[in-house]
């Protein structure tokens, strides 16, 4: 993207964290979830939780990119 490799996933963006010698995609993840929980998005009922029928189970997923500013 832009001359910059994008990850596709943890693994992948942790990799080039290690190769580039820098923490920036860590960085990144750390802030949308400290965010998600600052906001109070979601609420974690933790392994094998049953928040009851009226609500939906939907998995949270990073999407990765790069700012074309670097």
């Amino acid at each position: 993207m832009y001359g910059f490799e994008a990850p596709r996933n943890h693994e992948q963006a942790m990799a080039i964290d290690q190769r580039n010698g820098n923490t920036k995609f860590s960085d990144a993840e750390n802030a949308e979830i400290f965010m998600i929980d600052e906001f109070s998005t979601f609420e974690d009922l933790g392994f094998g939780g049953n928040p009851g029928p009226e609500y939906k189970k939907i998995r949270v997923h990073m999407v990765y990119a790069v700012k074309h500013d670097g």
